[in-house]
């Protein structure tokens, strides 16, 4: 999983919104919960949109306390400059 979420971090850091994404992701944090359950609750009208299986990765990645703070991580030091985002 941090192969992708490597990717989802330079993705958002070269499209200029490392700072709003850290920003966003750090203000949800204590709603986690709230957020995976209320996606399990959705799941089959979001199945509509989104293939079942990136779907079930969002969710897995929700849920997962240091998938979260690891992409913020990643993109804190993107944003600092302390990982080169041209690889």
């Amino acid at each position: 999983m941090k192969g992708k979420l490597d990717e989802l971090a330079l993705k958002i850091h070269l499209m200029g919104l490392g700072t709003p994404a850290i920003f966003f992701l750090e203000s949800i944090k204590p709603l986690r919960n709230l957020t995976f359950n209320f996606s399990l609750f959705i799941a089959p009208f979001a199945e509509v949109f989104l293939k079942r299986e990136i779907y079930e990765e969002i969710l897995n990645f929700v849920k997962d306390e240091e998938a979260w703070d690891y992409l913020i991580k990643k993109l804190e030091d993107l944003e600092d400059g302390l990982v080169d985002g041209t690889n």
